[in-house]
């Protein structure tokens, strides 16, 4: 059985799964972004929610870009973490399930980066927010 993620914006509340745009025929995590360093324009992107799905939609970054990455609802930033990607060494985002849960999920910013973590990888130290 495929599992697909639902994730929510920590700061509205708002589902960040896309309710009609799929991503290779599964559902879609839907974010604003910009390259960073840069003041805009956002533009949409879109994840697969399927775990270990690294496939995308919407605009296109160059391979190795790092981006910031907003709400699409309320286009607050998901700021960066403390913790670090193991393979390219950029802070991971962290996002929040649905419903209440206490699943996490660390996603790398780096457009082609094939690394995310989830609650179970996730320590709890060093914290998670950022200093």
């Amino acid at each position: 059985m495929e599992k697909i993620v639902r994730v929510e914006c920590h700061h509205c509340g708002e589902s960040l799964t896309h309710p009609e745009k799929t991503v290779a025929g599964s559902p879609a995590l839907h974010f604003k972004a910009i390259e960073k360093g840069t003041n805009g324009p956002k533009v949409d992107i879109f994840l697969s929610a399927k775990f270990n799905d690294f496939r995308k939609a919407g605009h296109k970054f160059p391979k190795g870009t790092v981006v910031r990455l907003f709400c699409p609802h309320c286009e607050e930033e998901f700021k960066s973490s403390a913790l670090k990607c193991a393979t390219c060494g950029e802070n991971l985002i962290i996002v929040h399930s649905e419903n209440g849960t206490l699943n996490i999920t660390g996603i790398c910013r780096t457009v082609g980066c094939l690394k995310h973590k989830t609650n179970e990888e996730l320590p709890t130290e060093p914290p998670i927010a950022s200093a």
